[in-house]
């Protein structure tokens, strides 16, 4: 199936189920108001629900598809054959009919039979006896009758009438509806019995006896063998002639309800321990077996009916569907004859595992034939690994498990059965075949969980779901013996609730065969048993409670035992007048003068005893039907509230993830809280450690700057200095040009003036160089100052910067805290 292919039917599917919930409504209504616009409203949805492309819309596990069979159910117990309304119902009963499921909750929890039985008569045209009887065969297949239901005796004399009417194209469906009533249900043949001459009915069916009816008329003797004696053994050597002539001409014609009967009416009698004898010493095995398989090659070779054509016609994916469970009992019956043949079925099968509506069928037969140990067909099936592995890597498996049809779920479950048989003939002690390597490889079996372990909508988990995720559990578990990566992937696997939840829920499905594959999943070392029996007790199926069952006691006294049904039938005149007569014939009979007593009295007695009886009768019959109506009531709560149960548990299995995710989140969520009050409490106290290196660089600016203040003086002080020199520089010239105009006059003094005068100008020298140290140093505390200043405003800025990110942080935390707090 393409991936456009499947959008189209999920959105059939969903438009279906609305017109569903459109139904149930406007149903709801109809009861209230019984108005035109209502009733056409439900014909539109009836015709919609009708001409339905998808089968599994009408899954019997959803809770819409129970309360819309419910609602079905109380409108067309309200209807007569005149009105449209219950005609347009049979046809959507007809397309749920096509899926298995719903077929059995139609036959055996909602119970159509009884409405459909009353609409039967000879009022009705041909067109509509037709179609109603081919109805009721699909609700009256496989149905279980443990009692004598009210209406049994009404349809089976209709039946029966019309079977011997001989009309054509009705003798035939009346007879299919008659086999399945009596089928493995002794009231009804009990009731049969009752209704008309027995052996009678079966010389006038055996009149009738003729190509179209020789299967049914046969299987008819058979059903009927304890109350007619036993089948000879030529009979069911004939019966097994006859099964493999009409699944020639059935399966040429595509009757598919005729090959319906007759192949799973065989697969029955073959494992009845009183005849499997009988059919095993049939002869024309092989010739028969070849003369289908001929038929079937040549149907398939035509350009008109090839496999690529037959894969979209509903009718023959159906016939051969039915084919294959034929092929697999004649496989199980291990008949020599037959073994030669085998390569050709093998063959057939592996033609058709592509097709998704019959994979499962055929991927079984092929499981059934390995199972025989015989080299010509174990071979094929192991050389063809290739073409299994990519069916399998082909197979749309969405991500949802929503997306995941019915059809699609069973091939992949019969493919993973095979693949795992096929790894269990391998040598775990030996090297690993390509087979395994090509699994591990590809790992596709482990991808198969994505659905299962990323699904948000665990009501979508059916059955045939849980049946795909177990056998997938099951050939992990195989490659676990022969691969490490398998070993290891199978230890995750059994550590994920879902998978626990799977493996709980398919316990308590109806198969043997899955419970067989839990034990031996269970031996698995490391399997967890505590979490899936915890599983198990917590969807357990819930029973009723004793004072359920006493309020249910109470509503079916309320419905059929109150005064008004048992009534008296008699006055109180008549009562007293039968008492003197019954008085009378004591007297009578103990005075032994019975002859004195008058004939009208004893048939006056007479007829009331037979109209009491039949009051009797009659209240009986009512409690019978009150009893079925309020049956029958029941099982569509019971089926409602079942469908409600299972919505809910996982529902609540649903919710329990999403709190443990919530929680997994919340841990993770104060973990980060703790992470970023850690870094926020280390940024503090680099923040502090920041503020104290700036504290000390401002005081080490302060100090340089009294540096630079007492330097400026000392150069202020210099400077006035330096004027002072030089005006007593000034003064002394002065004084030396005086001295020079007395140099004659004072010339003895001459040398030590000129001392004097070195002196100080090497003291003028001195203080001219100080004087430019002094100015070199103000130069170098100016530069200084700058510098100073510049490394200030870079810590003026840095501490911004670090003042910033610390009130973005704390913005942060109390972001954190406030989500915190609020979750």
């Amino acid at each position: 199936m393409s991936i456009t292919s499947s959008s189209i039917s999920s959105n059939c599917s969903l438009g279906d189920k609305t017109h569903m919930k459109g139904f149930i409504s406007a149903a709801h209504e109809y009861y209230k108001t019984k108005s035109e616009e209502t009733a056409n409203i439900l014909s539109r949805k009836l015709q919609l629900l009708g001409v339905s492309l998808e089968a599994s819309v009408f899954d019997p596990e959803s809770s819409v598809v129970a309360e819309f069979f419910v609602s079905l159910h109380e409108l067309m117990r309200g209807l007569d054959s005149r009105s449209p309304l219950i005609w347009y119902g049979a046809g959507v009963l007809q397309q749920a009919c096509r899926n298995p499921s719903a077929q059995k909750a139609l036959i055996n929890t909602y119970q159509f039979l009884p409405i459909l039985s009353k609409l039967l008569g000879d009022h009705l045209t041909r067109d509509k006896k037709r179609k109603l009887l081919c109805l009721m065969q699909e609700l009256t297949y496989g149905i279980n009758i443990s009692w004598q239901i009210s209406f049994l005796p009404q349809l089976l004399a209709t039946l029966t009438r019309w079977i011997q009417s001989g009309e054509e194209g009705i003798t035939a469906l009346a007879l299919g509806v008659l086999l399945n009533l009596c089928h493995k249900n002794l009231p009804v043949i009990y009731t049969l019995m009752r209704t008309i001459n027995t052996k009678q009915f079966l010389r006038n069916v055996l009149a009738l006896k003729n190509p179209s009816t020789e299967v049914q008329v046969s299987k008819l003797l058979i059903i009927l063998e304890h109350t007619n004696g036993k089948v000879p053994q030529g009979d069911i050597l004939n019966f097994v002639t006859v099964t493999f002539r009409t699944i020639v001409e059935a399966y040429e014609c595509k009757d598919l309800m005729r090959l319906r009967h007759i192949v799973e009416f065989f697969l029955e009698v073959q494992n009845q321990a009183n005849h499997i004898d009988a059919v095993s010493m049939y002869e024309n095995y092989h010739d028969d077996v070849q003369r289908i398989l001929d038929a079937i090659e040549k149907n398939l070779s035509t350009s008109a009916t090839s496999i690529t054509s037959q894969m979209g016609d509903p009718l023959d994916l159906e016939c051969m569907s039915l084919l294959f469970d034929f092929f697999r009992a004649l496989i199980d019956l291990k008949i020599t004859s037959v073994q030669p043949l085998y390569p050709r079925i093998v063959r057939l099968a592996l033609a058709w595992i592509q097709t998704e509506t019959i994979a499962s069928r055929a991927l079984s037969l092929l499981s059934s034939a390995l199972l025989q140990n015989v080299d010509t067909v174990r071979e094929p099936i192991q050389d063809g690994y290739t073409v299994l592995i990519h069916i399998l890597d082909t197979t749309p498996i969405s991500t949802e498990t929503t997306t995941i049809s019915g059809d699609c779920a069973r091939k992949v479950t019969a493919l993973l059965h095979l693949l795992r048989s096929l790894v269990s003939l391998q040598d775990r002690t030996g090297p690993k075949n390509k087979l395994v390597c090509a699994l591990e490889v590809q790992n596709t079996s482990l991808k198969l969980f994505e659905p299962l372990l990323n699904s948000t909508d665990e009501t979508a988990l059916t059955s045939d779901l849980v049946n795909m995720f177990l056998y997938a559990v099951g050939l992990v578990c195989e490659l676990a013996n022969h691969s490490d990566p398998y070993r290891a992937g199978l230890r995750q696997l059994l550590s994920q609730k879902p998978v626990q939840a799977v493996l709980a829920r398919a316990f308590f499905a109806q198969k043997i065969e899955n419970k067989a594959l839990i034990f031996q999943i269970s031996r698995v070392h490391g399997f967890p048993v505590k979490e899936v029996a915890q599983i198990m007790d917590e969807i357990q199926p819930q029973g009723l409670q004793d004072s359920g069952d006493k309020q249910q006691g109470q509503q079916m006294y309320q419905m059929f035992g109150d005064g008004s049904l048992f009534a008296p039938i008699m006055s109180g005149a008549q009562v007293e007048q039968i008492d003197q007569l019954i008085a009378r014939l004591k007297h009578a009979s103990s005075s032994n003068q019975l002859m004195n007593i008058a004939t009208s009295e004893v048939m006056e007695l007479y007829e009331y005893k037979l109209a009491s009886l039949g009051h009797g009768e009659r209240v009986a019959q009512a409690s019978l039907e009150a009893a079925a109506q309020h049956a029958v009531h029941l099982q569509h709560r019971v089926a409602q509230c079942s469908a409600e149960l299972s919505r809910l548990h996982q529902l609540l299995y649903h919710t329990q993830q999403q709190q443990e995710q919530a929680e997994r989140q919340l841990k993770s969520c104060q973990d980060q809280v703790q992470t970023v009050s850690a870094r926020l409490t280390k940024e503090q106290v680099r923040n502090k450690e920041l503020s104290r290196d700036i504290t000390e660089k401002e005081q080490t600016i302060q100090n340089n700057q009294q540096k630079i203040q007492t330097l400026e003086a000392d150069r202020i002080e210099a400077e006035k200095n330096n004027t002072y020199l030089s005006k007593k520089y000034e003064d002394q010239v002065s004084k030396n040009i005086a001295l020079v105009k007395a140099s004659a006059m004072i010339e003895t003094n001459s040398k030590a003036l000129e001392t004097v005068l070195k002196q100080k100008t090497d003291e003028l020298t001195a203080c001219k160089q100080q004087v430019d140290t002094g100015l070199v140093q103000i130069r170098e505390l100016e530069d200084l100052r700058k510098q100073h200043e510049a490394v200030i405003a870079s810590r003026d800025k840095e501490l911004a910067e670090t003042h910033k990110e610390l009130t973005e942080r704390k913005k942060i935390l109390q972001t954190i805290t406030r989500l915190t707090t609020t979750s």
